[in-house]
């Protein structure tokens, strides 16, 4: 007579287990790192965005005598420029500039003649990032 091992399948059965645990795992940290992926893109964005508007500030400081006036040169709507260098004026290339490193970007200055103050207006699409929130706004506010 044949001895039978009534434990002789188990080892199968627990391999299998495992197998689906792990598969889930993965699964787990591949949703993670697509997760990250997005964030870290968003972040860039809004890195881009701050470093924009510190550049238009700066440039506003450069030539603050102009600027405090609040001409045409340096005062422009939130409005979207095209990806060139065509520009003469340094609101107008900033747009430009604005459009070429953000999706959807947008840019404006607003000059308070009379407290000689900007506030200086990025904005950009950050559907990807931001869990279908499209539109985000970096805004700094400074003295000339």
């Amino acid at each position: 007579m044949i001895a039978v091992n009534k434990h002789s399948g188990f080892s199968m059965l627990e391999v299998l287990i495992s197998i689906v645990i792990l598969s889930i795992g993965a699964l787990g940290a591949a949703g993670m790192q697509v997760s990250a992926l997005k964030d870290t893109g968003s972040a860039n964005n809004r890195f881009r965005a701050a470093s924009l508007a510190t550049a238009m500030a700066d440039s506003l400081r450069a030539d603050r005598s102009s600027a405090v006036k609040g001409g045409a040169d340096f005062a422009a709507s939130v409005t979207a420029g095209t990806c060139s260098n065509a520009a003469v004026q340094p609101v107008k290339r900033w747009q430009n500039q604005i459009a070429c490193e953000l999706p959807e970007g947008k840019g404006g200055v607003e000059i308070d003649t009379y407290w000689k103050r900007a506030v200086i207006t990025v904005e950009w699409n950050d559907s990807r990032g931001n869990q279908g929130q499209t539109s985000q706004q970096f805004r700094l506010e400074t003295r000339l």
